[in-house]
């Protein structure tokens, strides 16, 4: 099959970008037609579209189904017989795709349409191993249904405020006790740096007398080392405030550890119902607590086939992974501090952790326990490098109303 046949003017670009792999994966693999299986395997390839968003809603495990594809794709041999039978069903394929863009009024015809084509095809092999996956026709259509809409609203409500600048909403979003959503958009900037050869004693005094929001931190493996977690809502005040005065300490002899240089925000992961609370009080009052001076503090990537997984299997290794510090927090070993990395590091870390205790050893058996869980054990690119210590000095916490 020509990719650039009849069909292209009928197709969304992202459509024919489809039809334009599958063949250049027949091509490749001197099969003489394009199948339903190659149309699947060029939605895959590509990534986007309302197709994929389907399956992923669908709880298809993206990686596996490509793997179940390709090995298709590369124990196939297509006979001269088979040919016109199969040109026919990959005919029918698309034109099936026609009557499902038109019943659902699409101006041409998407990924969507597409794969709704390929299952319709009852006895291709696409359709064979989608079901194998779980995907139905009757349950596809309605997914896709729900896709557009969602978009139509989006669209719209964009449409509502076009005329308004920054109409992009980037609040970090939760749920209301009663599941309403609710957003806020307000963070904190926690930022943790090292040094060596400053007075430790004159620096919480600078601290004290410019009412700078930070920590200090005796460096446990450096004993001319110490650390510095400062935080506040406004990053300007991290420049503008606790910068000139490190920058004193540093001019009077002081060095700086740049491989401990962190900075990351606060976020939400879309269930808190009380995002004033998570977002802006507890990261800082748990920073403050003089009953936990003891602290590690770590950079994490996290390696990108980790979005590959399937939904359903991504909150698996997350509640296991959210399980294990739930238990050491209820047992009173340790809390933590978790802020979002991306772009605002020289490593291009993912994640900032800082795990906070009474007592040092619980906080090492945390790090080991989670070692153990799949998602550190498969998707974690990097940790480290490992900052340990001990507060030496901890303002009291104050409302950043009034900070910054």
């Amino acid at each position: 099959m020509n990719s650039k046949s009849q069909w292209e003017s009928l197709l969304t670009d992202r459509a024919q970008k489809i039809v334009d792999l599958a063949s250049a994966e027949a091509q490749r693999m001197k099969h003489a037609v394009v199948r339903g299986e190659h149309l699947l395997w060029g939605m895959i390839k590509d990534g986007g579209g309302v197709a994929v968003n389907v399956l992923k809603n669908l709880n298809v495990d993206l990686p596996q189904l490509e793997k179940a594809v390709k090995e298709k794709l590369d124990a196939d041999k297509v006979d001269v017989d088979e040919l016109e039978q199969q040109l026919d069903a990959t005919e029918e394929c698309l034109k099936t795709a026609c009557e499902e863009a038109k019943a659902l009024e699409h101006d041409k015809v998407g990924t969507e349409d597409i794969l709704l084509g390929i299952l319709k095809d009852t006895q291709g092999f696409a359709s064979e191993v989608l079901s194998d996956f779980g995907v139905k026709f009757d349950a596809a259509k309605q997914e896709v249904q729900k896709v557009i809409e969602k978009a139509k609203e989006a669209v719209s409500n964009g449409a509502r405020g076009s005329e308004e600048v920054g109409q992009m909403d980037l609040s970090e979003r939760g749920r209301s006790a009663e599941g309403k959503p609710i957003s806020f958009d307000r963070r904190l900037f926690m930022q943790f740096t090292a040094y060596q050869f400053i007075d430790a004693s004159v620096l919480a005094d600078r601290f004290r007398e410019n009412k700078i929001q930070a920590v200090i931190y005796q460096d446990l493996n450096d004993y001319s080392g110490i650390g510095v977690l400062s935080f506040c809502e406004d990053p300007n005040y991290l420049v503008d405030q606790v910068q000139p005065v490190i920058a004193s300490m540093l001019n009077e002899g002081g060095e700086q550890k740049e491989e401990f240089t962190m900075l990351g925000r606060t976020y939400s992961i879309g269930y808190e119902n009380d995002l004033e609370e998570v977002l802006l009080n507890r990261p800082a009052i748990r920073a403050c607590d003089q009953t936990t001076p003891w602290a590690v503090f770590y950079p994490v990537r996290r390696s990108g086939m980790f979005e590959r997984e399937s939904k359903e299997e991504q909150r698996k290794m997350l509640m296991e992974h959210g399980g294990i510090g739930h238990a050491f927090g209820k047992a009173g070993f340790a809390t933590d501090i978790r802020l979002a990395a991306h772009g605002l590091n020289t490593d291009d870390n993912d994640f900032i952790i800082g795990l906070l205790g009474k007592e040092l050893f619980p906080l090492s058996a945390l790090v080991q326990k989670m070692r153990r869980t799949r998602q550190t054990s498969e998707f974690i690119d990097s940790m480290g490098p490992f900052f340990v210590g001990k507060a030496i000095y901890q303002p009291e916490y104050q409302s950043f109303e009034n900070v910054g």
